[in-house]
């Protein structure tokens, strides 16, 4: 893969999410960069933004408390276009609707962003995953609704759900909340 080659070369990767389709998958590439002793990290852009930024910095200073929960909710429409050439329409493909090769639908492509941010400001890790999902409308093997309860580390409980199936869109949330205050 283009990933182990450079590795190999010594160079630091970035790798678009998700880095692999498993742990198993994951593990040489992992492997490779300790041994070559590079980077290797796969694309979360939302660590930058400025508002994730603040976010995080006020949890650090303990603006929160100590942090109890938080909830994230995404629903939105993936037109069927989608599942074959992307938002853009450019990338006439159907690797999308294939567990094989995108490795998962709403959970992976969409979620996987907001979970991110919210280890990256928290700074918490989770303990225990419950997770219920299934596909509705979109075409092949993936799923398009899911909903996740996360017990943290810490105690803290994060309820998600999210869907590519919502017709005309609908709810978008991203709240944490603690002993003393909370992030909305």
């Amino acid at each position: 893969s283009l990933c182990a080659e450079a590795l190999a070369a010594g160079k630091h990767v970035l790798v678009e999410k998700p880095m692999a389709r498993d742990a198993r998958e994951a593990a040489p590439m992992i492997l490779s960069a300790r041994d070559a002793g590079v980077v290797l990290s796969a694309c979360y852009p939302r660590r930058l933004l400025p508002d994730v930024l603040a976010a995080r910095s006020l949890v650090q200073q303990g603006a929160l408390g100590r942090v109890l929960g938080a909830r994230i909710a995404e629903h939105l429409y993936r037109e069927m276009s989608y599942w074959f050439g992307g938002s853009s329409g450019r990338s006439r493909s159907d690797w999308r609707s294939r567990k094989e090769t995108s490795g998962g639908g709403v959970l992976l492509m969409n979620l996987c962003h907001h979970l991110d941010t919210l280890l990256f400001i928290t700074q918490l890790k989770a303990k225990r995953v419950f997770c219920e999902s299934d596909r509705f409308a979109a075409p092949g093997d993936v799923e398009d609704q899911v909903a996740l309860t996360v017990r943290m580390t810490e105690g803290a409980i994060v309820a998600v759900d999210a869907g590519t199936c919502a017709p005309g869109g609908g709810e978008r949330a991203f709240h944490i909340w603690g002993t003393d205050g909370q992030i909305a």
